[in-house]
């Protein structure tokens, strides 16, 4: 404003008080804001030195360093603050290498589905590093170090160093995140087969062999169906376990002159099942239950023994629905034939009642 010199109260800016309070701020909030930005920075260093040493998790001090970021106040006087950005990225790099720690245990697991979730969780985490070393490499560090000169050269010594450091950390995070990819889609083509041997068993619907033919395959419990060798004929049984190795498992010899390749089509079944005594009953025929001599194959797989035995039964009709007797573990079956419905039980030592 102008100063009128004829007046006999002249107003003047109070330079000395403006500059007293300026320094206040400078003083009470502004210096003791850097020394926490360069203390905050220090301990995610060590919170990264301990992981690196220790091989432990710290998710839970994670958080605790979340809120004292917030609890800084630099965004009273820089609403996008470089050094969040810069905690954030450790935070995520943290974040991944406690994840890394906490499932040491269980990365060489042989449940495919417990290492799939894992590394798709992994790879979420690795999403978010590479995200904010992607947000932290457009910035203007000339401009940032003007700035944040005193934060820069304590925790990084200059302004290189700290951009080599973001540019290291985002690499790390997008080659890690390739091979996690990598692996999740390993499992997803092995989820797909149940290994027994050297030789492999469709354990989805999505796949198809040359060798072994599914007459039923429930996803994660159990398949079962027909495969030949030379001019023989067998019945193979598997459980789907999440390994996809071989536990539960036959594979015998049946009758290849009923049982042909080519009438792979013509083949139907029924299994009834206890999984909890892993225990299982097939039935396979063919025909539809006009044929009064019309046979039908019955074996029982149970537990680690596998196979227990295998008999062919004249029915004299077609099974169509199969359960298990609650008392003692027999097979019920209802037979469907030109008189109608009728039961037959099956015990379990193979006799038929």
């Amino acid at each position: 404003e102008k100063v009128d010199f004829y007046q006999d109260e002249m107003k003047f800016w109070d330079y000395k008080g403006w500059a007293i309070s300026n320094l206040d701020v400078i003083e009470k909030e502004v210096m003791p804001m850097v020394d926490n930005l360069m203390k905050l920075d220090s301990d995610l260093n060590a919170m990264r030195e301990k992981i690196r040493k220790d091989s432990v998790p710290i998710s839970a001090q994670l958080g605790a360093v979340a809120e004292r970021i917030g609890k800084i106040g630099i965004k009273k006087f820089d609403p996008q603050p470089m050094p969040v950005d810069m905690f954030n990225l450790k935070l995520s790099e943290l974040d991944y290498a406690s994840d890394l720690a906490a499932t040491r245990k269980v990365r060489d697991s042989a449940d495919l589905y417990l290492r799939q979730r894992l590394y798709k969780r992994q790879i979420i985490l690795l999403g978010r590093v590479d995200s904010m070393a992607s947000l932290l490499s457009k910035r203007d560090f000339d401009y940032e170090s003007e700035n944040y000169k005193t934060f820069i050269k304590n925790s990084f010594g200059s302004t290189d160093v700290l951009k080599l450091q973001i540019k290291s950390t985002g690499d790390f995070a997008v080659t890690e995140k390739a091979k996690k990819e990598a692996q999740v889609k390993s499992i997803e083509h092995a989820l797909k087969w149940i290994v027994d041997a050297a030789d492999s068993i469709p354990a989805s619907a999505t796949v198809a062999s040359k060798k072994y033919f599914p007459l039923t395959l429930v996803d994660n419990s159990h398949t079962y169906g027909l495969t030949f060798k030379d001019s023989s004929a067998f019945a193979y049984f598997y459980t789907i376990a999440p390994s996809r190795k071989a536990v539960v498992k036959s594979n015998h010899r049946i009758d290849s002159t009923i049982f042909k390749r080519g009438r792979v089509p013509q083949v139907k079944s029924i299994c009834a099942l206890d999984v909890a005594q892993q225990v299982y009953y097939v039935a396979m025929y063919i025909g539809d239950g006009t044929d009064t001599k019309m046979l039908t194959i019955i074996y029982r797989v149970a537990g680690a023994k596998g196979l227990e035995w295998s008999k062919v039964f004249p029915l004299g009709g077609m099974p169509v629905e199969a359960t298990l007797g609650k008392e003692n573990g027999e097979l019920l079956l209802k037979v469907s034939s030109s008189e109608g419905i009728k039961g037959v039980t099956i015990q379990k030592d193979g006799k038929k009642l």
